[in-house]
């Protein structure tokens, strides 16, 4: 099977293939997305085990390390040394889930022309588990959320902006008006006429005055409505998502199972006639073997590490 340079946003196990509806061979974006993330489940899914086997008594890893059913080994199973080669051996095993989750978006003919080994009734359904597990929905919804609360929040800032704004300028009008009041007061004339005139302006200052301080105080209080009705509607916001966080965890838990018993029958699929090249395992680590160039076999030192992975997993 070649293998196709991958573009930027795309991972090492996962080359970028575009949709053809006509063929069986290739994947849609949206599949190679998916399969990206069911990816990263298997990281998880070995975090654990790991845990598990640390916690493990020595006796049960000697058995764990042995290949034969009636005897254990000598020594117990160990980690390796560095972090590097987990990364290496991880990758190795997430390269034949890739495989396999792309033949399982297959039809059957096109799988059939391709490959020799066959997915098991135990693997097909762990891989219909996985596809159209409920919890990629609720990612899909929760991704969507965030969205139109990230845009709520910059509507509400720029509103929060200009409600401030108006209200300061409201504010200075309301200054410049007392003050126009005080200097009119101070300038009245020694005629009566004039004063008579001054004394009518003084009475409509305070009226204008009183009328602008109510209107500054229903102002005020419909912003303080308006932030009340945010804040309310913000504590519904985050209630909702602790509800949405928590489903998100029960669905993201039952899915690492899921994954844990795909790459449990994968390692161990029985036979067909005796073929080890039967089972979709072994045919992936065949297609390892193959030179860059594709027309010749790797050197036996070189695909051993290939085998020492996928046997480490």
């Amino acid at each position: 099977m070649p293998r196709r340079k991958a573009g930027p946003p795309v991972r090492m196990h996962l080359p970028c293939r575009q949709s053809d509806v006509g063929s069986g061979e290739l994947r849609s974006a949206d599949d190679e997305h998916k399969i990206a993330m069911i990816l990263d489940l298997f990281d998880k899914v070995m975090d654990r085990c790991e845990e598990t086997a640390s916690k493990t008594s020595r006796g049960l890893l000697c058995w764990l390390r042995s290949s034969r059913p009636l005897a254990c080994y000598p020594k117990p199973f160990t980690f390796v040394n560095y972090d590097s080669t987990t990364k290496k051996y991880r990758l190795l095993f997430k390269r034949c889930l890739a495989l396999v989750i792309r033949v399982y978006r297959m039809g059957p003919i096109e799988r059939a022309k391709l490959l020799r080994a066959r997915l098991s009734r135990r693997q097909v359904r762990y891989l219909d588990l996985i596809w159209s597990h409920v919890y990629w929905d609720e990612m899909d919804s929760a991704a969507s959320t965030r969205k139109s609360a990230s845009e709520f929040c910059a509507t509400k800032k720029v509103h929060d902006e200009t409600t401030e704004d108006e209200e300061d300028e409201y504010q200075d009008e309301y200054l410049d008006t007392v003050a126009e009041g005080a200097w009119t007061d101070e300038d009245t004339d020694v005629e009566n006429t004039d004063a008579e005139d001054d004394t009518g302006a003084d009475n409509y200052s305070v009226f204008s005055s009183e009328e602008d301080h109510e209107a500054l105080n229903e102002a005020s209080e419909a912003m303080q409505t308006s932030n009340d009705s945010s804040g309310h509607l913000h504590f519904a916001e985050v209630e909702a998502g602790e509800v949405d966080a928590s489903a998100q965890a029960s669905f993201y838990e039952e899915l690492l199972q899921y994954m844990f018993g795909l790459s449990v029958s994968l390692c161990t699929q029985s036979l067909i006639d005796g073929q080890p090249s039967s089972t979709i395992l072994i045919f992936a680590s065949g297609i390892l073997g193959f030179s860059s160039g594709l027309n010749t076999f790797l050197p036996a030192r070189s695909y051993t590490s290939y085998l020492s992975g996928l046997i480490y997993i």
